[in-house]
């Protein structure tokens, strides 16, 4: 989407202790420049100030405003200056005795001389002032993006107005060109009619003007040009709405979309806490466009053959399937980058935990079965949904499925029989969504389920 340059927001909050006012205005910049004006015992909070603002806008000069009431008795403390006191007495007391004077100061005349009295600012709780701040410094900006957003939609209106106005203006100068040319022969005959009077002129020598005069004036060349670039600006404009509204309608109606979105903020998260070097920050970064790429374009077919076929067709069938497999591929080598990526760095990690496990005996498989299946439908019973067959919470599928891939992640050595283990409980637990008996979050909670009484069944037996 378009958004303009400048924006404004503004929000407050009003409590029996304080009152926060926040306000942001800003212009067009070249880059993000924060001028951000605040009383000065707000000044530590600048940095997470401008992290949070990083959030909403990317580049402009905003100008930031932030005021601060406290209503309070204790923002500040009185303090008596003991030692200054005494230093004025004793002084006023030697200018007595050299001058002659009478020693007259009262302490209520000594109280306000400078700095015997004063009023000190007590320290302030720094998360509580944050936690006030942060919410209307939120608002603000988002009111701030909202605004951005609506004058952007104005804009990109004006100019998709301004260039129909300008190609309406075109199409009048293409229509006036042969009038033009007209005009000017009958203004010509004229001119020679009334300087030579009645002397014949030849046809041919007026039609060698015109012609002359209107190749001089022709103007087709550009007319063609200015209509495509003013169909280029148009379609430029449409096609990057396009683009923003495709990606947004894929993450909001896809559930694959949504789990691979997540799984890449997982793995790009990981990345912080990980000592990953460029190249493999390029080739997770690659692996995670690749498979969003992949999920778009097979929303585009299936939407596509949806919408060209009312009735079932084989070749319909081979469309999706063979996206459907593209994006199976795309995910399957993301598991391959980040098994190479991640395991050396994981597997010093978890590498005791993971071999007092791996010499349980194999009979516990069958105990930590036979426990999530009388779990599964305890939680059913619970609920009340379902049968303990078939649906209801949890499902029960994607416990067994889940607590059986965990088994044999947990005997096994082998890397590619875990990832095989998984893929096919991932699977089986997709087939329950798929065929409309659970929904997204009952498989999670039965996945969840069968991993963690897996994990405690080992673990119990180990000890």
């Amino acid at each position: 989407m378009i958004k303009s340059m400048t924006g404004f927001g503004r929000a407050e909050v009003i409590t029996k202790e304080r009152k926060i006012t926040v306000e942001l205005k800003s212009v067009n910049h070249r880059y993000l420049d924060l001028s951000i004006k605040m009383p000065r015992k707000l000044s530590f909070l600048e940095g997470a100030i401008r992290n949070l603002m990083k959030n909403y806008m990317q580049r402009g000069k905003v100008d930031v405003f932030i005021t601060y009431e406290d209503y309070t008795l204790s923002c500040g403390a009185l303090k008596y200056n003991r030692e200054l006191a005494g230093e004025y007495l004793e002084y006023i007391r030697q200018m007595a005795e050299e001058f002659g004077l009478e020693n007259d100061v009262k302490a209520g005349a000594l109280s306000r001389y400078p700095e015997v009295l004063t009023m000190e600012e007590q320290s302030v709780d720094e998360e509580q002032l944050w936690a006030i701040l942060e919410g209307p410094l939120k608002e603000a900006c988002e009111k701030f993006a909202q605004t951005r957003v609506r004058e952007g939609e104005h804009l990109k209106n004006d100019l998709i107005a301004k260039l129909d106005a300008l190609d309406d203006k075109v199409c009048q100068v293409e229509a006036r060109s042969p009038e033009v040319v007209d005009s000017y022969r009958e203004k010509l005959e004229a001119k020679v009619h009334e300087l030579l009077e009645d002397t014949q002129i030849e046809e041919s020598r007026i039609a060698a003007e015109v012609i002359l005069f209107s190749d001089k004036i022709c103007n087709d060349e550009e007319t063609v040009r200015l209509h495509s670039h003013i169909q280029g600006m148009k379609k430029m404009l449409e096609s990057f709405n396009h683009a923003i509204n495709g990606i947004v309608d894929t993450a909001r109606t896809q559930r694959n979309m949504k789990i691979h979105l997540v799984a890449a903020v997982l793995v790009l998260g990981a990345c912080f806490f990980l000592d990953i070097s460029k190249g493999e920050f390029l080739a997770l970064a690659i692996t995670i466009t690749m498979v969003i790429v992949a999920e778009m374009i097979n929303t585009a077919i299936e939407a596509v053959v949806d919408l060209n076929t009312n009735f079932y067709h084989p070749l319909s069938k081979v469309a999706k399937n063979t996206a459907a497999g593209a994006v199976l591929i795309t995910a399957i080598n993301a598991v391959l980058v980040g098994y190479i990526v991640f395991w050396d760095k994981l597997s010093q990690f978890s590498y005791e935990i993971v071999h007092k496990v791996k010499k349980s005996e194999p009979y516990m498989i069958f105990i930590a079965l036979v426990i999530v299946i009388i779990t599964t439908v305890i939680v059913k019973a619970i609920f009340g949904e379902g049968t303990p067959l078939k649906g209801g919470m949890p499902s029960g599928h994607s416990a067994l499925a889940f607590s059986l891939s965990t088994a044999i992640s947990l005997i096994t050595e082998k890397p590619i029989c875990i990832i095989l283990a998984y893929l096919m409980a991932f699977i089986t637990a997709q087939s329950r969504v798929d065929s409309e008996v659970h929904s997204v979050f009952e498989v999670i909670v039965g996945g969840l389920l069968g991993i963690l009484l897996t994990l405690l069944v080992f673990t119990i037996f180990k000890l």
